[in-house]
């Protein structure tokens, strides 16, 4: 499988409903969340635990963590 992009994303950047399901699953405490894409649009968003990603979500519309794409 061919992922598009892969990369951490500090905890404050994500959307307030994901921070907010962290702390309801008591994983505040990570300072950051790892974010395979697998398409242009679709992530896999997990805690890298050394070489182990606990999935948390699937966000098929790239909305735990949206972005402003330059020049728009």
């Amino acid at each position: 499988m061919y992922t598009y992009r892969s990369h951490l994303i500090r905890r404050t950047d994500l959307c307030r409903e994901a921070q907010n399901h962290l702390e309801q699953i008591q994983q505040d405490d990570v300072d950051a969340v790892m974010s395979l894409g697998i398409t242009q649009q679709a992530r896999v968003y997990g805690i890298l635990d050394h070489n182990v990603l606990k999935i948390l979500w699937w966000d098929h519309d790239h909305l735990v963590c949206p972005v402003e794409k330059p020049n728009t």
